[in-house]
């Protein structure tokens, strides 16, 4: 594996490399072979034992499992039975997590519309968004 960096690097590459309507070749099949490594069991991605977190942008793992069901979306081989229980899988985790920052709550609804979840999830997490950024702005003043 590749610390430090993993798996921020291929992650943010590869979102790079998709927002670019790359085609998918050898070397992003590379890139998302060791990002598929990197998997947990529960669904998403975590820096490998003994690896220090560099904030602000090693500082997320709701962003890593954001751009992780990215990845696998846009670049997951078809032929992978597997790719679709990955995604499945990173789905879950990033709706029981629980979002602390600002960073974690965008990156949760932009993880979890790529993920293809329900409409009305979407909904309650972007309205969470705008109650707190109204909240945030003057406590005394509240969305209509």
């Amino acid at each position: 594996f590749d610390v430090p960096g993993t798996p921020d690097v291929p992650l943010y590459a590869l979102s790079a490399l998709a927002a670019s309507d790359v085609r998918p070749d050898r070397v992003i099949d590379g890139m998302l072979a060791n990002v598929l490594a990197q998997q947990s069991d529960a669904g998403g991605w975590m820096s490998p034992l003994g690896s220090v977190a560099r904030p602000p942008i090693e500082d997320g793992w709701i962003t890593d499992a954001a751009l992780g069901i990215a990845a696998l979306k846009q670049f997951g081989p078809p032929g992978r039975d597997d790719i679709k229980e990955r995604i499945n899988r990173a789905t879950r985790w990033l709706q029981s997590t629980k979002a602390t920052t600002g960073d974690d709550r965008n990156m949760q609804l932009i993880g979890l519309k790529a993920a293809g979840v329900d409409s009305r999830v979407l909904q309650r997490l972007a309205n969470a968004i705008v109650d707190l950024l109204y909240v945030s702005l003057d406590p005394r003043v509240r969305r209509a």
